[in-house]
């Protein structure tokens, strides 16, 4: 795991765990019987733990690792992700953010009706917070979808921080769950698309729920 995460950067980009086992269960057939479904084998289970020890034993939070536990499949990417993570996890931006998104994760768990586009909610919306929210959205979503596939992590960062404010002013003045089902669906897609992009990334609330529970 260690040579992963260090390993030098080259042409082809960074080695994921994903091909190297689909290898490893080619090669190894007679274990496993040769229609077995790699994706869901154990080992899977296996790397992420150890590579979670591996970053632990680096020096980084359990909040920071949880933050980053959904993208364990490029060792090394998650490493720089975690590094962005904890550059920025003492922030009062991004603390509060991981309040905020805490919540937009409860109120959109089992809401998955996403649209294609912002641009198709923003005529279902009413309220100056949230159509605020929209903008922020529609400018900054491309931004962080653009850093993430490029490993720009610091400008993911900055992009998510920077979402902090809409975000917070949304809850302080819209209600979601209203009977009107039109703009309840509009306002818990709008959340559900921002929590999506985020997750792209990392999961801010891990922060939180690591600090509760230190």
């Amino acid at each position: 795991m260690k040579l992963l995460v260090d390993a030098p950067a080259n042409a082809k980009g960074p080695i994921g765990l994903s091909p190297l086992l689909k290898q490893a269960y080619k090669a190894f057939s007679q274990f496993h019987g040769a229609s077995a479904d790699w994706g869901e084998l154990p080992l899977q289970e296996f790397f992420a733990d150890r590579e979670a020890h591996l970053f632990e034993a680096r020096g980084f939070q359990d909040g920071e690792i949880k933050a980053v536990s959904e993208h364990w499949n490029v060792p090394q990417l998650a490493l720089r992700r975690i590094e962005a993570v904890s550059k920025y996890r003492d922030s009062d931006d991004f603390r509060a953010l991981g309040q905020l998104f805490k919540r937009v994760k409860n109120i959109t768990k089992e809401f998955d009706r996403l649209p294609d586009s912002i641009g198709e909610l923003r005529t279902k919306l009413r309220e100056p917070a949230e159509l605020a929210l929209a903008d922020q959205m529609s400018t900054r979503v491309p931004a962080i979808e653009a850093a993430v596939l490029e490993a720009r992590y610091a400008d993911v960062m900055k992009e998510i921080v920077a979402l902090r404010e809409p975000v917070d002013r949304f809850f302080a003045d819209v209600m979601v769950m209203v009977d009107d089902q039109t703009l309840r669906e509009a306002r818990l897609a709008l959340l559900g698309i921002l929590k999506r992009q985020i997750l792209q990334f990392a999961d801010p609330s891990a922060i939180v729920q690591d600090e509760k529970q230190a």
